[in-house]
């Protein structure tokens, strides 16, 4: 929670409306335009869903909430894979459950072509290069030796930011935060992207060959 808060004084919002908040920055980011009305719901209730799971006594008051946030069930494979494929029923798929997407993202790590940063100017030349321009929405990539793979979704640009969407990990919350913050969680990693075109074919082509 202390990353909405953050942002709600960073962008001029009342804290009393943190959820307001975030589907306001939401409705200025041109990749959750272009979204399906789906996609779009999937997003806006991944984040009800943390502020839920956030309150105090939220483990007995909203226990499917809790359990979906830090039971073990979605990391950041699966979030991604349940938005593009706009299916929210794989966090529940017992070969998702298995690590099939996270290996799926490890192999697929092995035949791309990464953009190793360190420094915010390395990260503003990447974003330079592959994000500026690019077909929004567009997945990130990143990987590294001392870090698992990584996924996310960066969904559009307000000011000099790049916003993303993330679950970090299993037991981590669900976030609206700007792309900067992967630089501080990810130091020296490999970074890249896919469109959403792109992704969709490589999971589709490697479900086929399972």
């Amino acid at each position: 929670m202390v990353q909405f808060l953050e942002m709600s004084e960073r962008f001029g919002v009342s804290k009393e409306s943190i959820l307001s908040k975030q589907w306001g920055v939401l409705s200025r980011l041109e990749g959750f335009a272009a979204l399906s009305d789906e996609q779009q719901r999937l997003i806006k209730l991944s984040l009800y869903a943390q502020e839920r799971g956030s309150r105090d006594g939220s483990l007995g008051a909203y226990s499917q909430s809790y359990d979906h946030l830090y039971g073990g069930i979605v990391n950041c494979h699966t979030a991604v894979e349940a938005l593009v494929l706009n299916d929210h029923t794989i966090a529940f798929d017992e070969r998702r459950r298995q690590g099939w997407t996270h290996r799926m993202i490890n192999e697929e790590s092995e035949t791309k072509v990464f953009t190793k940063i360190k420094t915010v100017e390395q990260l503003d030349e990447f974003c330079l290069n592959y994000v500026e321009g690019a077909t929004l929405p567009l997945v990130l990539y990143i990987h590294g030796k001392k870090h698992h793979a990584h996924t996310a979704v960066i969904l559009g640009k307000i000011d000099d930011d790049w916003m993303v969407w993330e679950k970090k990990g299993y037991e981590y919350p669900y976030r609206l935060v700007p792309l900067a913050e992967q630089l501080h969680d990810y130091p020296d990693c490999g970074w890249a992207v896919d469109s959403f075109q792109d992704y969709l074919q490589m999971v589709r082509e490697r479900s086929g060959a399972q």
